[in-house]
């Protein structure tokens, strides 16, 4: 694909000011709540959030050259775009349009013909959405920066496909899910990070295939488990000493190199 002709801002830099605040307050908390300390600027770990989270796509404009943002890169390099505000525009152009003679005589004549009238649209943001920088496919969703295919959402960057969340950053595929970083296809999660298909967990941290579990770290294929560190239950004293010992070290390695491996390259080996 092309180079954007639109790059990706290295800091939040929207004109509502105020979005990027609570925003980056969001972040904030969130660190603080998974990992007993604040990392610093959310753009610094911008690559590290993004790895396995679908990109949104910067395209421009066939109406007036502005910025449209798109959710997939699955376009033919011809496709025309237009932003969702200008479809009036776009309605008013080609309402009245009708193909001629020569244009009607065959089906290839035909597709051909009307192959130029049909744009995509971005920048689709629908109901009750306020906020948003660099964001498509959302619908009553606000405080978002980067994200696309979200429904219901609040104080979110960097995540796709996911319904009736809050806080997340770096995640994708689920729903119900509050104060997490980079969990894939979840469900009813509360302050986890790197999770891979967990479903009704809370407080969990690198583990995959979990079902009602509370306070995993390093777990995997378990069910109605709790203070567990590699699939082993341990005292609550015990597991809360390690945890914390854990999540420092965590912490202090994403201050250091921005990133940590991910659950998934975990998986992969």
């Amino acid at each position: 694909m092309a180079k954007s002709e639109f790059p990706k801002p290295k800091k939040l830099q929207h004109p509502n000011y105020f979005m990027d605040a609570q925003l980056s307050k969001a972040w904030d908390e969130t660190c603080q709540i998974l990992l007993g300390g604040q990392l610093g600027d959310i753009a610094d770990y911008e690559k590290y959030l993004m790895k396995y989270v679908e990109e949104v796509q910067f395209r421009k404009s066939a109406l007036s050259g502005k910025k449209v943002t798109t959710s997939s890169p699955s376009f033919c390099k011809s496709a025309k775009f237009i932003s969702l505000d200008e479809q009036e525009k776009y309605d008013k152009m080609f309402r009245e349009v009708k193909l001629n003679v020569n244009e009607i005589k065959d089906i290839d004549s035909i597709v051909s013909a009307i192959r130029e009238k049909f744009y995509y649209g971005g920048n689709l943001i629908s109901g009750n959405s306020s906020n948003f920088e660099d964001c498509d496919s959302c619908a009553n969703s606000r405080y978002l920066h980067h994200c696309n295919e979200l429904y219901d959402c609040k104080f979110m960057a960097y995540s796709s496909v996911l319904r009736f969340c809050e806080y997340c950053f770096g995640s994708s595929g689920g729903g119900e899910t509050k104060f997490c970083i980079n969990c894939y296809e979840v469900f009813e999660q509360n302050r986890c990070m790197e999770n891979f298909r967990c479903y009704t967990c809370n407080d969990c941290f690198y583990c995959a295939t979990l079902e009602q579990c509370n306070n995993c770290l390093f777990s995997f294929n378990q069910k109605n488990k709790i203070d567990c560190i590699g699939n082993l239950q341990l005292e609550k004293e015990k597991f809360f000493e390690l945890k914390k010992k854990l999540l420092d070290e965590m912490r202090e390695e994403l201050k250091k190199k921005k990133e940590i491996p991910s659950i998934l390259d975990l998986m992969k080996g």
